[in-house]
């Protein structure tokens, strides 16, 4: 699992922004939210503007870094890479994960999207490998791995070590180095916006989900699904005709309609929804922005609650919603807001003693989180 994760000087975060997934406290409901002793579900709060996206962008640039995994074009623009009111020349990302009982920090620089100036791997505090610029490196903990007789040949920053090393040899698969390739192979980013769908990590290349739906006799499960999630209830069949490709329709009294055309965007939202829980199984930890962006608040809730009950994977999802700020719902340390000044949960930002009594909503909007 993610521990924490920790990046700089990128896009708009001028300074230090951390995801403490370590900052579990002592609360005795809604303990679905926490796994083995970390939040597994955390729901981010933040204004318009303020990083929300960008803080995915920056969580996901690993996945860019070390696989072949889909790429968002904004993560590979070079004018928008660091900050722009900051003198570094640098960007620095620094995750640190959990295995069993190890404790594995991963850490890079970059000055550009695509090229390593540093970088760094550690288990426990001891030194695995460590690169910096092209002139000094120290790979002598690769022996504590069996990993000795390894020939590091990284001449240049497009190439990461941790990857170089994975692409090279047989790990174990207990080894940290394996652990964390298949964690960050595993990882998914999705949202789905008024110009479409887009995503990041976990595969490669785009696919249709209608097409998805229909090769996978998938029709009548994502009828139903769409009526308990969305109480949607509708007729869908599919459409074969000679010598075209099937397509999805809605059955009315009188007629059939093609399904694309007169679907709303929340059910299109739902559609892709359903599309990546076929995949959840399989998934790592995963960042769902603006997951509630076509929803009706009751809609939303019911998604959240969908992801909340299903402990396989981590996840964090970011909302304008405050409706969602609720006990019956997660509990205060789940809840992260994200400002200026960085990323900190509701019990971090008041000194009051939250307790599950407590009108989260009301608090919120009356300014009790505010700096």
């Amino acid at each position: 699992m993610l521990r924490k994760f920790t990046v700089t000087n990128y896009k708009n975060f001028q300074g230090t922004v951390c995801m403490d997934f370590t900052d579990v406290r002592k609360y005795d409901f809604n303990t679905q939210c926490v796994k083995n002793g970390l939040l597994n579900k955390a729901l981010v709060l933040g204004k318009n503007g303020i990083g929300k996206t960008n803080l995915g962008l920056a969580l996901f640039d690993i996945s860019y870094t070390l696989t072949e995994n889909m790429v968002n074009p904004l993560q590979v623009m070079p004018e928008s890479f660091l900050n722009a009111y900051s003198n570094e020349r640098f960007a620095t990302f620094e995750y640190e994960f959990q295995q069993g009982n190890d404790i594995i920090v991963y850490t890079y620089r970059k000055n550009t999207p695509t090229n390593i100036i540093y970088e760094s791997m550690s288990v426990n505090g001891e030194n695995i490998f460590k690169r910096d610029g092209s002139s000094i490196s120290n790979y002598d903990g690769l022996k504590k791995l069996g990993l000795e007789s390894l020939q590091v040949r990284v001449s240049n920053g497009s190439l990461a070590v941790l990857r170089f090393i994975y692409n090279n040899t047989v790990s174990k698969p207990d080894s940290p180095i394996t652990f964390v390739m298949n964690f960050v192979s595993r990882m998914l980013y999705f949202r789905s916006t008024q110009d479409g769908n887009a995503y990041i990590g976990f595969k490669s290349g785009g696919e249709s989900i209608e097409n998805y739906i229909l090769s996978h006799n998938l029709v009548s499960e994502f009828q139903a699904f769409l009526k308990d999630t969305a109480g949607l209830k509708i007729e869908l069949q599919k459409k074969n005709v000679p010598g075209m490709q099937d397509y999805l329709v809605q059955k009315f009294k009188n007629r059939i309609i093609v399904f694309n055309t007169i679907a709303s965007s929340g059910t299109k939202a739902l559609m892709l929804l359903f599309y990546w829980m076929k995949h959840f199984g399989n998934v790592s930890f995963l960042y769902m922005d603006e997951f509630d962006a076509f929803y009706h608040y009751d809609l939303a809730e019911n998604v959240l609650k969908l992801i909340m009950n299903d402990d396989s994977y981590q996840a964090i999802l970011t909302t304008h919603n405050t409706d969602l700020v609720d006990n019956n719902l997660m509990r205060p340390d789940c809840y992260l807001i994200l400002t200026e000044s960085g990323l900190r949960s509701m019990p971090e930002r008041t000194l009051r003693e939250l307790r599950e009594g407590h009108n989260l909503r009301k608090l919120l909007r009356g300014g009790e989180f505010d700096e």
